[in-house]
């Protein structure tokens, strides 16, 4: 089951090409205000994030307080009240970490909003259209929603005091659509980006009546969110932001696994009539926990080495998690900030290590995440910086003290430990090399005639958790193969999927095409296997040249 689950959503997510984004968010970030964050923006831009949370407090002249997390029982909130922070807003996403902020706001009260209280929930309504306002006038991306319960107000379950459960669940959505309608009034094209949407009800999910299974635990949250969807224009964006993940782990796909519970198990909850609403505008997401890698074991929250680095634990689960996210995954940290603070109010996160210090490396892997050939550029960069710059592979070329045929070819003469292998099965061709054609010179690996083979160039010593650049060119028009595969002692690890080494399509048959990847090496491994190959008709040649292999880390 699992296993089917993962191949349909590597096919789900496949399709979704949006680019990935990090959302910075922390106990430090809840502290600050937008004037700090705007103090400290080229900090940010040092961070792998593409934006962060901010958060909104306000002391009226009659010292009554407004507040992000008190914004429920508030009393009015007022544009005029936050007017100098627009031009702030404006000024931090411009920045390229900020460029994706939120308004942060908490939807659980403090104080329970009777669901028949008409006038409490309009004066939470204005809040928050407000809110929304601020964002749009500020070009902010949108609002991040929490609404775990913080205070304990049981605010989206039934409890005594309400009516029956139909009739509180009624309420309940009609409510969600309430705050929907006055929020995207202000921002009509705006993301929500919450903690959870549907994600919080995955064992009503599992459930042969899923609703039977919400009225049994006088949940009414699923009823909300479907007043929200009621009321969603179609120019606006939910995302899930799924906080169950802090918990998830690559290695057993746990990501694609929630990703399939967003994406089908929650219509089950969702009302029919909104099944298009949900199935084209609500996003899936998730949220990682920093501080899982760096506590120390024995913590509930700890999360150990992954081949011999907890750097590479978080590395694994981040590739993974913005790989299935449909575009936002948010980062979140207790016990260190984003950056170094100063000049601040919150004077207790100043002078603490931030996280790229207590996890060095995180916001590589961030980029890597997100970006595989900036990481790639970045670690050429510093390769280079380092003198480090050591090619690993065996150089190829044609002997000068042997005479070639006419056309330059030779169907012999590989150096070591280079090889070739062609299925018996398929038309048999002539490997070698080429003294006459070459990328920059005058010689190269040639196939030619090959139904089905390649080239194959081993690496031994690989160990788990490395990294390698991997470069070569090619020419030919018969489509490429190019692979990194795996051995342990000798023995093929078939089990352990190739690396495909991404190769550009041929324009003409003359143009020499350049590959260039980060290759990592699993577990369960000690050898790295290059094989570079093609499927060829009988007068196809195909030509593979200046094999680089550098390791990087």
């Amino acid at each position: 089951m699992r296993r089917s689950i993962v191949i349909w959503l590597a096919c789900a997510c496949a399709a979704c090409a949006a680019e990935k984004k990090f959302i910075g968010h922390g106990w430090d970030l809840l502290a600050v205000s937008p004037a700090e964050v705007l103090a400290h923006a080229e900090a940010f831009d040092k961070t792998a994030l593409d934006g962060v949370t901010l958060c909104l407090k306000k002391v009226l002249p009659d010292g009554r307080h407004l507040a992000y997390s008190t914004i429920m029982n508030d009393p009015e909130w007022t544009e005029e009240a936050f007017a100098d922070q627009i031009p702030i807003f404006r000024q931090i996403v411009s920045h390229p970490s900020l460029r994706e902020c939120f308004l942060a706001c908490f939807c659980a009260p403090n104080k329970r909003l009777a669901w028949q209280d008409d006038a409490a929930w309009a004066r939470a309504e204005n809040n928050l259209a407000v809110l929304a306002g601020l964002a749009k006038k500020g070009g902010l991306r949108g609002v991040l929603i929490d609404h775990e319960d913080y205070p304990n107000s049981r605010q989206f379950f039934r409890i005594p005091t309400d009516p029956p459960f139909a009739e509180t669940a009624r309420l309940a959505r009609q409510r969600g659509a309430q705050l929907m309608t006055a929020m995207t009034k202000s921002y009509p094209d705006m993301t929500f980006l919450s903690f959870w949407f549907l994600s919080m009800n995955r064992s009503l999910m599992d459930s042969d009546d899923p609703m039977a299974a919400a009225e049994n635990a006088s949940d009414v949250w699923p009823a909300f969110f479907n007043g929200m969807l009621d009321a969603l224009p179609p120019t606006a964006r939910l995302v899930d932001g799924d906080e169950h993940a802090y918990r998830y782990e690559a290695s057993r796909n746990d990501f694609f696994v929630s990703a399939w519970y967003q994406r089908q198990g929650a219509l089950k909850l969702v009302a029919p009539e909104n099944w298009k609403k949900y199935r084209e505008q609500v996003l899936t997401g998730f949220g990682l926990y920093l501080d899982v890698y760096i506590n120390k074991e024995g913590d509930p929250w700890y999360f150990g080495p992954v081949n011999g680095s907890r750097l590479n634990h978080f590395e694994a689960n981040v590739r993974q998690a913005a790989k299935v996210a449909s575009e936002y995954v948010w980062v979140y940290g207790e016990k260190s900030p984003w950056i170094a603070w100063s000049g601040i109010g919150a004077t207790k996160y100043e002078g603490k290590p931030s996280w790229e210090e207590c996890l060095p490396g995180l916001a590589e892997a961030m980029v890597g995440a997100k970006d595989p050939k900036a990481l790639l550029a970045m670690r050429l960069a510093a390769l280079r910086k380092a003198g480090a710059m050591t090619n690993l592979a065996v150089t190829v070329t044609a002997p000068a003290d042997a005479p070639l045929p006419p056309d330059g070819f030779r169907p012999d003469g590989l150096p070591r430990p280079w090889f070739c292998w062609q299925d018996e099965n398929f038309a048999q061709g002539v490997f070698g090399l080429d003294g006459k054609v070459g990328d920059g010179d005058t010689s190269s690996l040639c196939m030619k005639g090959v139904g089905h083979g390649c080239f194959g160039f081993p690496l031994d010593g690989v160990k788990p958790g490395e990294s390698y650049v991997v470069r070569f060119s090619a020419k030919g028009t018969v489509p490429t193969t190019a692979n990194a595969s795996w051995q342990k002692d000798g023995v093929w690890q078939w089990q352990i999927p190739s690396a495909t080494l991404f190769l550009p399509p041929a324009r003409t048959a003359e143009e020499w095409r350049r590959s260039e990847s980060l290759v990592r090496i699993p577990e369960g491994v000690n050898r790295m296997v290059i094989l570079l190959g093609a499927k060829q008709g009988p007068d196809d040649k195909t030509w593979f040249d200046d094999l680089q292999i550098y390791r990087c880390r």
